[in-house]
C-alpha cells in the first residue's frame, strides 16, 4: 500500500526526474523545427499537432483517468480493457468519419492532411489507453518514462537522423512524428501483456448495465477534459475579441509557466489515483485520509518553492526564455495564475477523490458552474483590464473549482482534505 510518505516521496523524485529529462528534450525539438524548417512550415506543423490534439480530446480524453479508477483493486480489468478499447476505436471511425465529411462539404485540407491527421488521432488514443491502464496497474513510473522520455527522445533521434541524411522537410517530419507515436504504441503494447499475464483471472462483463455505466462514465471523464482545457482557452479567445494579439501572445507565455508550475500536481496525482480508488471500494477511509494528507503536503511543498522561484526569478526566466518583451508583460499574469494555483494545492484534491469515488457527475456540475462564473468575469475584467484581467478570471475560476470540489469532499464524502 502507498500510503508511507517515504515511497510517495521516492515515486514522485523518480516520476519528477523523468519530466525534467523530457521537458528539455522537447523544447530542444522545437527550437530544432524552427530554426532548421521555414517559418510557415513550423506553422503548418503546429496547426496540424494543435489540431490532431483537439480531435483526441473528444476520444480519448479522460480516459486514463476512467481506467485508472475502474482497474484499480480489480483482479479481473480483462472487461473493462477490452469494452474501453472497443469504445475507443468505434470513437475514432466515427470522427474519422465525420471529419472528412466536413473536410469535403467545406473543401478545406488535402486528402493527404486528412489522412495524417486521422493517423495521429488513432496512435494518441491508444496511447493514452494503454497509459491508463499501466497507471492502473500501479506503474506510472514506466508509463510516464514512454510518454514523457522516450517519446520525445525518439522523435529528436528521427528528427536529426532526417537532417543528417538531408531528407529535412515538412512531409518527413510528419512521417517521423507519426513513426514515433507507433514506436510508443509498440511499447506500451509490450508492458501491457507484461504486466497482464499475472492478471489471471478472466471474466467478461457483457451485461448491458455494465455497457451503460462505460458509456456514462467516459462521457463524463472527456466533459471534465474538456473543461480543463476550456479554463484558459476560453480567455484567449475572449482575448482576441476584447483585447490584441498582443495580449494572447503574452497571455500564453503566462499559461505555458503555469502548466510547468502544476507538473507536482499532476505527477502526485497520477501516484495516487489507482490507491485511492483501490481504498474507496474497499471502504478505507482512514488509509485515504493518510494517502491524502501525505500528498496534499507534498505537492504544497513543492508548489510553494517553484512559486518563490517564479516570484523572485520569473523576469530572467521568461527573458532567456521568451525574450525581453515577454518578461516585461507575461509575469504579472503568470504570477496571479501561479499563485492561484498555489492556494488550490492547500486545500487538497478534490477533483481527483470526487472522479475515483465514482461521483464524476459532481465534478461535471462544478467544473461547468466554475466555468459560467469565470466566463461572466471575464467578460467584464478583460474589456477593462486587458491581459490582466484574463489572468484574475482564470484565477478566480480555478480557485471556485477547487473550493466546491474539496467542500463536496469534506461535507459528502468525510474525507479530510488539504494541508490542514
Amino acid at each position: 500500500m502507498l500510503s508511507n510518505e517515504l515511497n510517495l516521496k521516492k515515486l514522485f523524485s523518480k516520476i519528477g526526474l523523468l519530466y525534467f529529462l523530457g521537458i528539455p528534450i522537447s523544447v530542444f525539438n522545437s527550437i530544432f523545427l524552427a530554426r532548421v524548417i521555414s517559418v510557415e512550415d513550423f506553422g503548418k506543423y503546429g496547426f496540424i499537432i494543435s489540431l490532431s490534439s483537439v480531435f483526441s480530446i473528444f476520444i480519448s480524453g479522460g480516459i486514463p483517468l476512467f481506467l485508472i479508477r475502474e482497474i484499480a483493486g480489480n483482479k479481473s480489468p480483462s472487461g473493462v480493457i477490452n469494452r474501453t478499447f472497443k469504445n475507443i476505436i468505434l470513437k475514432n471511425i466515427f470522427l474519422i468519419i465525420i471529419f472528412f465529411v466536413i473536410c469535403r462539404i467545406f473543401n478545406v485540407g488535402s486528402i493527404n492532411n486528412f489522412i495524417i491527421i486521422s493517423t495521429i488521432i488513432i496512435f494518441s488514443s491508444l496511447n493514452a489507453f494503454f497509459s491508463g491502464i499501466l497507471k492502473g496497474f500501479k506503474k506510472p513510473f514506466l508509463s510516464d518514462l514512454i510518454i514523457q522520455v522516450f517519446h520525445p527522445l525518439i522523435f529528436s533521434i528521427t528528427l536529426i537522423s532526417i537532417y543528417y541524411f538531408g531528407y529535412f522537410e515538412l512531409s518527413n517530419v510528419i512521417r517521423g512524428y507519426i513513426t514515433t507515436l507507433f514506436l510508443i504504441l509498440i511499447f506500451n503494447y509490450i508492458l501491457y501483456k507484461y504486466f497482464n499475464k499475472s492478471r489471471q483471472i478472466r471474466k467478461k462483463n457483457n451485461s448491458s448495465k455494465f455497457q451503460s455505466h462505460l458509456n456514462k462514465s467516459i462521457l463524463l471523464f472527456t466533459l471534465i477534459a474538456g473543461a480543463n482545457l476550456l479554463f484558459t482557452q476560453l480567455n484567449i479567445i475572449l482575448l482576441g475579441f476584447f483585447s490584441n494579439p498582443e495580449s494572447i501572445s503574452y497571455f500564453r507565455v503566462a499559461e505555458r509557466i503555469f502548466q510547468l508550475s502544476s507538473i507536482p500536481y499532476v505527477i502526485i496525482n497520477t501516484i495516487i489515483a489507482p490507491y485511492i480508488s483501490e481504498n474507496i471500494k474497499e471502504g478505507r477511509i482512514d488509509k485515504i485520509n493518510q494517502l491524502s494528507n501525505n500528498a496534499n503536503k507534498l505537492y504544497f511543498v513543492a508548489t510553494t518553492i517553484i512559486f518563490f522561484i517564479l516570484l523572485l526569478f520569473g523576469k530572467e526566466i521568461i527573458f532567456y526564455t521568451f525574450g525581453e518583451e515577454y518578461s516585461k508583460l507575461s509575469y504579472l499574469p503568470m504570477i496571479i495564475i501561479v499563485f492561484s494555483h498555489l492556494v488550490c494545492t492547500s486545500l487538497g484534491s478534490g477533483v481527483l477523490i470526487i472522479s475515483m469515488a465514482g461521483k464524476q457527475i459532481i465534478n461535471v456540475i462544478i467544473h461547468y458552474f466554475s466555468l459560467i462564473i469565470m466566463l461572466v468575469i471575464s467578460l467584464f475584467l478583460i474589456k477593462s483590464l486587458g491581459l490582466l484581467g484574463s489572468s484574475l478570471s482564470v484565477s478566480i475560476g480555478i480557485l471556485i473549482n477547487s473550493f466546491l470540489s474539496n467542500l463536496y469532499v469534506r461535507k459528502k464524502l468525510k474525507i479530510n482534505v488539504g494541508i490542514v
